[in-house]
């Protein structure tokens, strides 16, 4: 497995406790995934795995640019990994705060949609868009919020990861509920 993301942050690092022998890129390992060249470097090292897992808070449009990089370098050299990116449930919504984080997601989403088609007719890698609400550490900035806890994100992804080779999970979406009715026992 290699991961686009930091094993000491977040999610990377919920990753790293499942699977300490992945090989994680980020600015941490000197990947700056916001340049072409190093996009293309983990696109590369991207070839060695079965398992490409982007985890990375890249803003910019850079998420969905790495995302293309690394599954183009795939199909040139006929590669099929399983390609899991994490996005957002925010890609849903349109609140008009005018913030770009939501378009960003939500052109994450379509993009692995179009992707994900095109693997299932032209036998491309997998794709798993594997999104999540308001996540504990967003905590501080929303404290008023139920959050999905970082544990319970690398638990969707160990379970996405082991499923049976020949099914493609496209696509998950999962929030926490912020009604406390669901929250007590």
């Amino acid at each position: 497995m290699i991961v686009a993301g930091n094993p000491y942050y977040n999610v990377g690092k919920e990753i790293f406790k499942i699977y300490p022998d992945a090989v994680f890129c980020s600015r941490n390992s000197g990947y700056n995934l916001t340049t072409k060249d190093n996009k293309l470097k983990f696109a590369e090292q991207s070839l060695k795995h079965d398992i490409v897992l982007i985890v990375s808070a890249l803003k910019d449009f850079h998420i969905i640019d790495l995302y293309d990089t690394v599954y183009n370098h795939c199909i040139e050299k006929n590669h099929k990994p399983h390609i899991i990116t994490i996005g957002s449930t925010i890609d849903r919504l349109s609140n008009g705060n005018g913030r770009l984080y939501a378009t960003e997601k939500r052109a994450l989403r379509d993009h692995t949609i179009n992707l994900n088609l095109n693997s299932h007719r032209n036998g491309g890698p997998k794709t798993t868009l594997l999104s999540f609400g308001m996540l504990e550490n967003m905590k501080k900035k929303f404290p008023n919020n139920k959050c999905i806890s970082l544990e319970l994100v690398g638990y969707y992804i160990k379970w996405i990861v082991e499923q049976p080779r020949h099914i493609n999970i496209n696509e998950i979406n999962i929030d926490p509920l912020q009604d406390q009715f669901w929250h007590t026992e």
